[in-house]
């Protein structure tokens, strides 16, 4: 028999949502060009043509990632989750408007992994090493317009020698692509450059500078308006001027200044934007806009961070792009959810490791109050190991981008800078990670690393002078370049924090990299010098995985486990250890460890645990915020947490029997027909009494009904190496996770699974009415 379940919307997000560019801009400049893609995983010197049949390709929606569409195997590389890269190509075919004939095109990117190769109507635009990094070209001068004309777009990606990096990257367009359309007259893609150099409690000065291309044959005269506008679209400051501008480029500096500011901070991450509207005569030609905040931060040599005034320690986890089943194509939804958890944990920062990140994860950090730090490479000139038969074992390769840094270095981070720069979650540009991690690849001392780090340094001076310069050290014992950075980054070096500090004392310090537990959270609340931790890492993630088989433990590898949150999303018990020494708030969490041991984390000063109505005792919270009873009798568990002897937050814990029932809960409150929302159902298998087997391994069979698909189920078991297409899996830790994605039709959505050996549910999924995807 089959139990309909009609959930109550159990999880609320209470981020300050701010500016994003598909949002932002009018359907006439960006377009979202996701859909209508056809794929091939092979190669062919013909597949750029635009007379091909492609009639048997395979249709896909972007971003995609054809890596987690494969099995594992053991002749893959363990650094890319024993699964394979290859080959492949896209073609979209798309048709326009002859009123259109008169603007300017350009096709963007958001990344593409890895070696890509762009055609227009046959024509080569140009070809892009670097698998993360933005980029566009412009085709303006390769279209066809009229319906009797098809265009079409051709992609190659080469990741062939796919032991390229040392976690998993994914293989293919997996991020979101833009058709863009401009007057031949426009503010430049990523052409502003915001800052606020004087901020006071009555007004903030905004400078900026904003480029203009007049991509036409003869001088345009304009009218040229920046307004800054709030989050409710009033108008806070404006400046209009009239200009004559030539065919090529021209920049205009503006200054403006803003009344009463709200202030961006890591609580209430308040948004502006600079809206540059372009005008012929009377008409509207243009309209761009630019997302910035308002807020001043600054590190100290002896004193940490200061946002706004304000002493502020950084409590940061590192990030890799991926999220397990979805791989390297994770919609902006899912990071929502991800970054939500990590934000409930105390964190406020977010080291992008160790790459460019998608664009909509830098949004999130704005809209929700993260503070970031950004990082541009792993490696330089000189490949770093990649192992292939498990991480740290004997067999590796060393391709990887070093084999182009040489020629596209400057470029790649160029690009970053300016699609970046104007983020104010952004505190840090770091211009390497491990860079000087002995014999990998360079010795100790190693001296040319000198002018290369002088060399990044001076690009990111060249294009943004309002954020530091840093790098993720491995051996600052020995590191050649450190005088050359204007904030030295620790990784796993706490130990040396003091006896650097007395060779560099008017040095910055960060944490960049550190491992979890007290020792290392100690080095940094108890030394007001260094400013940061950024854990390793906030979420599992895919590649850098163990032995294909482990032999000790029975288990397989598809991934590293050291995340406070698993590839799911779901916490881990370190979570809330970390949630102890971080949040603010109070709280108390219980739970039963491998043992059978009573664990409780907790801020609090006290901990009063009960069995029942029989107090165990009135504990007093330790430095390690751990509280531990030893094999107690019975089920039943609470615990009070106190300050000044109040009760301030209480927990409670039940000794679960044999599982007997799923419980579903959705995290969203609507699924947003509009063929890229997401909607995350989360399964608990529970006893009879509804308490949560957490040791529980139920299969599941699911199918779904309705405008929608499944676009990964995701466990959070590292060991499960399960084809991830497949519609049956095996909870872990009692837990499982759906990603939903809606399509673009009006209708609700059925989730139906069916569990092994219980009664089959079935999710109702509310729908929000469909979105106009229709190109123009």
């Amino acid at each position: 028999m089959k139990k309909t379940v009609f959930l109550a919307f159990l999880l609320t997000y209470s981020a300050v949502f701010g500016f994003e560019i598909t949002s932002f801009q009018p359907d006439e400049r960006f377009r979202l060009f996701n859909d209508g893609w056809k794929f091939k995983e092979n190669d062919s010197s013909r597949y750029y043509q635009n007379n091909l049949d492609d009639s048997d390709w395979r249709d896909v929606q972007l971003p995609h990632d054809m890596g987690v569409e494969k099995e594992f195997s053991k002749e893959n590389p363990s650094c890319q989750a024993y699964l394979p890269g290859g080959v492949c190509w896209y073609r979209k075919s798309f048709e326009l408007s002859r009123q259109w004939q008169n603007e300017s095109f350009k096709i963007l990117f958001n990344g593409a992994y890895c070696n890509s190769k762009v055609w227009c109507n046959g024509k080569l635009l140009g070809e892009r090493p670097n698998g993360f990094i933005s980029f566009a070209y412009d085709i303006t001068d390769y279209l066809q317009f009229g319906r009797e004309n098809t265009n079409v777009i051709a992609v190659r990606i080469d990741h062939s020698d796919y032991a390229d990096c040392r976690w998993y990257t994914g293989t293919g367009i997996n991020r979101d692509v833009y058709l863009v359309k401009t007057d031949k007259v426009h503010t430049k893609l990523w052409g502003t450059y915001v800052t606020t150099p004087e901020i006071t409690d009555k007004y903030a000065d905004v400078k900026a500078e904003v480029k203009l291309v007049n991509s036409s044959e003869e001088t345009q005269k304009v009218g040229v308006e920046n307004q800054i506008i709030d989050k409710r679209d009033d108008v806070r400051a404006r400046e209009k001027r009239f200009i004559d501008i030539e065919p090529g480029e021209k920049t205009l500096n503006l200054n403006l200044r803003l009344k009463s500011p709200e202030l961006w901070n890591t609580k209430y991450p308040k948004m502006y934007a600079l809206k540059t509207i372009v005008t012929r005569g009377e008409e509207v030609v243009d309209e761009y806009y630019t997302p910035f905040g308002v807020r001043d931060f600054r590190f100290d040599s002896d004193e940490g961070f200061f946002l706004n005034g304000e002493p502020l320690l950084i409590k940061g986890v590192c990030l890799h792009d991926g999220a397990g089943a979805l791989g390297t194509a994770v919609p902006k939804p899912v990071w929502r959810r991800r970054l939500q958890k990590l934000k409930d944990g105390g964190c406020n920062a977010i080291r992008m490791s160790h790459n460019p990140h998608d664009p909509h994860l830098y949004d999130l950090c704005d809209e929700m109050g993260f503070l970031v730090m950004n990082e541009a490479f792993d490696e330089w000139y000189e490949g770093k190991r990649k192992w292939v038969d498990g991480w740290n074992q004997t067999e590796y390769e060393r391709d990887g981008y070093h084999e182009h840094y040489e020629e596209w270095a400057e470029k790649d981070l160029t690009d970053m800078l300016l699609r970046d720069r104007n983020h104010p979650s952004i505190i840090l540009w770091s211009i390497g990670n491990e860079i000087d991690y002995p014999n990998d690849p360079f010795p100790p001392g190693e001296m040319d690393l000198i002018p290369e780090a002088i060399k990044l340094r001076e690009i990111v001076k060249d294009h943004d002078l309002t954020r530091p310069v840093t790098a993720a050290c491995a051996g600052p014992e020995a590191n050649v370049f450190m005088d050359y950075l204007d904030v030295i980054g620790f990784n796993y070096k706490e130990k040396l924090y003091e006896d650097v500090h007395k060779r560099y004392p008017y040095k910055i310090f960060t944490g960049s990299e550190n491992g979890k537990g007290l020792q290392p959270w100690l080095a940094v609340k108890n030394n007001e010098y260094i400013s940061s931790q950024f854990l390793w890492t906030g979420i599992d993630y895919l590649g850098e995985a163990g032995k294909w088989y482990n032999e000790n433990n029975g288990a397989h590898s598809r991934g590293a486990r050291c995340g406070l949150l698993d590839l799911a999303g779901f916490a881990k018990p370190a979570y809330y250890r970390q949630k102890a020494y971080w949040e603010e708030d109070p709280f108390v969490h219980l739970y039963q460890n491998d043992e059978g041991h009573i664990v409780s984390y907790s801020n609090c000063e006290n901990v009063e645990l009960f069995q029942g109505e029989k107090s165990l005792g009135n504990f007093e919270v330790p430095e390690s915020k751990r509280i531990m009873i030893r094999n107690p009798e019975g089920e039943d568990f609470r615990a009070i947490g106190k300050r000044a002897r109040v009760d301030v937050a209480q927990a409670v814990y039940n000794i679960p029997g044999e599982p007997a029932r799923i419980v579903p809960n959705i995290v969203e409150k609507k699924l947003v027909l509009d063929g890229r929302n997401v909607v995350h159902v989360e399964i608990y298998v529970v006893d009879e009494d509804g308490y949560p087997v957490e040791d529980a391994e139920i299969e599941i069979e699911a199918s779904i009904e309705g405008p929608a698909e499944i676009i990964g189920i995701e466990n959070g078991n590292q060991g499960d190496i399960s084809r991830y297409g497949k519609m049956t899996k095996k909870t872990f830790n009692g837990k499982m996770l759906y990603y939903i994605r809606g399509g673009e039709r009006p209708g609700d959505v059925e989730l139906n699974l069916s569990p092994e050996g219980m009664e089959s549910i079935s999710v109702l999924i509310n729908s929000g009415m469909p979105v106009d995807s229709a190109y123009w």
